[in-house]
This record gives C-alpha cells, structure tokens and sequence, in this order.
C-alpha cells in the first residue's frame, strides 16, 4: 500500500499517527521524522525500509504491531515497542548507532523466534544501542530477551565471532558513546567481538581481569563478567574470551561520531486514514 519516497512531506496534525503496509516492499529513501506517537501497521509477508525514523517531539513512541517486518539505519524515538513481527537496524556500512531510546519493550513470545519466522525481534545487526531510561535499569530485561531470541545480532562478522553487550554506563565509567552524552541512568548496547567485557573492542587479557574480579558472583551482563548470560561469571565465560582471544586486535570495534543527518521528510499525524490515501501512491 506504500510506495517508494523521496519527496519531503509535511502535515499540521499533531495526534496519533500511522503507517500501514499490507503487502510487498517499500522504502522511505530520505529520514521521516513524526509529531507525536507512530504505529507501524506491517502485515505478514510485508516490510517497510527507512532510511532514519525519528520524532520532532520529545515524548514520541513507537509501536510495531503486525507480523511484517520494519528495517531502518537509525531509530530515535522516546519509547520503541515491538508487539509483533521483526525490527532490524540495518547496517550501512559502518559501526554506527542504530536506536537511541528512553524505554524499551518487547511483548514476550511463546515460540522461540527462528530466521523463517521471526516474531517480537529486535534484530540489531552491527549497531550499537543506546536505553537512556528513568527509574529503574532495564539491564534484567535485555539479557531475558537475547535468552529468549528476542534481541539478536550479528553473530560472524568482521571475521569473528561477535554479540551486541549491554552494560550500565556507569559500570563502564561512560560519560559519552557514539558522540552522546551520557547520564547516570543509561544503558548501552555495543555490537562488539564475543569475550570483550571492558567493552574497548578488543578483546585481550584486560578481559581476563573483568572475570577474575567478580569470578563465582552473580552478575548482570558481560562489563562484570556475565558473558554468556547465565547470571553468574564461570569458568564459561573464560571459554568464550579464550576462543575469541585477539579479535579486534587489529581493527577495534569502536565508537564512532555522529554526522549530519540529510535532508528529512517530516509527518504529521494521520487520523482515520492510511498514509496513501492521503498521498493516492499505489504499488
């Protein structure tokens, strides 16, 4: 029901806002930016491709609802919340910071999510993540969903073996990451070689250190030795840095800085229609 964009476009209305694509393929080639709240309506056997999707006001959520798919380089949104079918950050060539949100949440999935059927996934790929939360750390809940296939990356790349880590900044001693300022209530997510636990993107006998000072403790995650995200730092997670012993020795993981984002294309909020009946596009 959507077709391919390149032209801005603008809209006054400031509600709840939706984009909905029964069947095929469709892509937004320049960044959409949203007043107030999006839901993603994407069928089965659908998908929608954005070059980067964000808000234009600081409370905006975004809901994916149906069982399709929805690929963007870059979100940033107040809140993402994937109900059904698959979110993926799509890699550009690059490291780069693909989600930047305040909360999270992914409704749990009776069925283990497999590549054929993906369902209520957050597929990461090669970006980093960024969780600038308020009250309590959602640190618990990532590792239950990357437990649960909810929240996958790529596992060989780069020429090793390689996991998004999730860690509190603070246990990092963090104060910026892909050129954002962080605060004291955020968590990030680095897409970086298997076995790195002080997140430098090396992974070295500095990781070794990690691991011995919490060795027998439970932990929560892999900047205090959790690499395998069983809950407690074991002889396991030695494995997993020795059979990955000198990834990123020569080409680290790191951060990189954020640029200029292009021209953008700017929604309002559509009320009791879809975005093209509105825009009398037709695939």
């Amino acid at each position: 029901m959507l077709g391919d964009y390149a032209d801005p476009v603008t809209s006054a209305v400031t509600q709840k806002a939706w984009i909905q694509s029964s069947s095929g393929d469709h892509t937004f080639n320049l960044p959409v930016y949203v007043s107030g709240n999006l839901e993603l309506r994407v069928a089965e056997d659908s998908s929608i491709t954005f070059n980067q999707l964000g808000f234009t006001t600081a409370n905006g959520v975004l809901t994916k609802t149906l069982a399709g798919n929805v690929h963007a380089k870059k979100i940033v949104a107040q809140s993402l919340w994937i109900k059904d079918g698959m979110v993926e950050l799509l890699d550009d060539g690059t490291h780069h910071l693909g989600l930047h949100v305040k909360s999270l949440m992914i409704v749990p999935n009776l069925a283990i999510p497999t590549p054929a059927d993906p369902a209520n996934v957050l597929y990461t790929g090669t970006s980093d993540v960024i969780i600038d939360y308020t009250g309590t750390s959602p640190m618990a809940d990532l590792i239950d969903w990357i437990n649960d296939g909810q929240i996958v990356a790529d596992d060989i790349a780069f020429g090793s073996a390689t996991a998004i880590y999730f860690a509190d900044a603070t246990d990092l001693g963090l104060t910026t990451f892909n050129g954002v300022t962080l605060d004291s209530t955020a968590v990030i997510g680095k897409f970086t070689d298997a076995g790195d636990a002080n997140f430098d993107g090396v992974v070295d006998t500095n990781d070794y250190g990690v691991l011995d000072s919490t060795f027998g403790n439970s932990v929560l995650g892999p900047a205090l030795g959790d690499l395998d995200f069983d809950g407690t730092v074991t002889l396991d997670d030695y494995g997993i840095v020795d059979s990955n012993f000198g990834a990123g020795s020569t080409n680290p993981l790191s951060p990189v800085i954020a640029v200029p984002e292009p021209s953008i294309i700017v929604f309002g909020a559509f009320i009791g229609s879809d975005l093209v009946s509105r825009r009398r596009f037709r695939c």
